[in-house]
């Protein structure tokens, strides 16, 4: 499908002056299912692969403005992932790497175009810039977590499915499309705090005056709605990966495996997880995710026990597991203090932030 629509949108490029084609392919992406662009990607181990990037490449080049080039590389990004995704899911390793590494290169585009994002020392174009950048920053952040809920998702799925060695090439691959998507938040991140400072520059206000300014962009962008609802999601995330390790505890509890300690690791976790309320989107979310993470690591080497009982070495899968709860329960209770003493909130003080409202101060 999307071959076939970037045909026919090569053959009116070719019939129109260079100076309009911009335009030309702005409309016609504008006329095509957001899929088409977004998410229905020539697959990686078809022979067309080749040209599916190629006219992805040309898309980039024919688009002028840079906050629309970075949009644009966001969405080849999300194609990227969905392929990593669809090869991981039909064992294709190979192809799943090679996905991988587009992706890399489609966020390598989305950084260069964000940093490019510059304008000269007049006001409002600088308000401009400003607002696509916050723009785009919501799309970048949008974009990182569906990296980890695919992640999650597919080394999940494939986990029964798929080899010890084979899991492991599997999690490198993901790995790594979740460190370029953060990385690229961050880079995001500077460039909005450049900007920011160029902002009280020009207009003299002082730091918080340009934090109102901020938010209110924040607001009219939906950044400031799209980090509630993200943090928000990822709290549920997390804790129903508490939950899936929680029953798969009681399995093992049946089957006479019993692992002492983690009951009381998965309690502390919940409250670490209850810290998050109350703070900025950003902190809560990365709280929350790290949760996700720790349960599913946790729930993971749980899995491999029965396994390992069966196969006599439960002693040692045994041990690697309460390793990780003894380096658990060593910064648990600092992570926590630390959070409370940063936000001066107990236990008693914390709040729910409702969507939309509450802080949202994390750049």
């Amino acid at each position: 499908m999307k071959i076939l629509t970037y045909i026919l949108i090569g053959i009116l490029l070719m019939s129109v002056p260079l100076a309009s084609a911009q335009e030309e392919l702005e409309i016609a992406e504008a006329a095509a299912p957001d899929s088409v662009f977004a998410t229905e990607g020539v697959a990686p181990d078809s022979v067309f692969y080749g040209l599916d990037k190629a006219l992805d490449q040309i898309g980039l080049i024919l688009t002028r403005d840079k906050s629309k080039k970075a949009e644009k590389g966001l969405k080849i990004a999300q194609e990227r992932l969905q392929e990593a995704r669809s090869m991981a899911e039909n064992n294709k390793l190979e192809h799943a790497l090679k996905a991988q590494e587009q992706h890399q290169k489609a966020l390598e585009k989305v950084e260069a175009a964000i940093d490019e994002l510059e304008t000269d020392n007049d006001l409002e174009k600088i308000k401009e810039e400003l607002s696509n950048i916050v723009r785009v920053q919501n799309q970048v952040e949008s974009h990182y977590q569906k990296v980890t809920e695919v992640k999650d998702t597919i080394l999940e799925r494939q986990r029964e499915r798929m080899t010890a060695e084979q899991i492991a090439k599997l999690e490198e691959v993901f790995d790594k499309i979740k460190e370029k998507a953060k990385l690229t938040e961050l880079k995001t991140t500077e460039k909005k705090t450049k900007t920011k400072v160029k902002y009280k520059g020009l207009t003299g206000l002082s730091s918080e005056e340009i934090e109102g300014e901020v938010e209110k962009i924040e607001v009219e962008q939906g950044l400031a709605k799209g980090r509630a609802e993200r943090a928000v999601k990822e709290r549920q995330n997390a804790k129903a990966s508490l939950e899936q390790l929680r029953n798969k505890i009681v399995i093992h509890k049946k089957a006479g495996i019993d692992i002492a300690g983690i009951q009381t690791m998965i309690a502390e976790a919940e409250e670490k997880l209850e810290s998050s309320k109350g703070i900025g989107h950003i902190e809560a979310r990365n709280i929350a995710e790290e949760v996700k993470d720790f349960g599913n690591e946790v729930s993971k080497i749980a899995q491999q026990l029965s396994i390992a009982k069966q196969g006599g070495n439960f002693e040692g899968v045994k041990a690697q597991l309460q390793e990780v709860i003894k380096n658990r329960q060593q910064i648990h209770m600092q992570e926590i203090k630390e959070i409370q003493e940063r936000h001066n909130i107990s236990k008693q003080d914390r709040i729910t932030v409702p969507i939309g409202d509450g802080p949202s101060r994390n750049n």
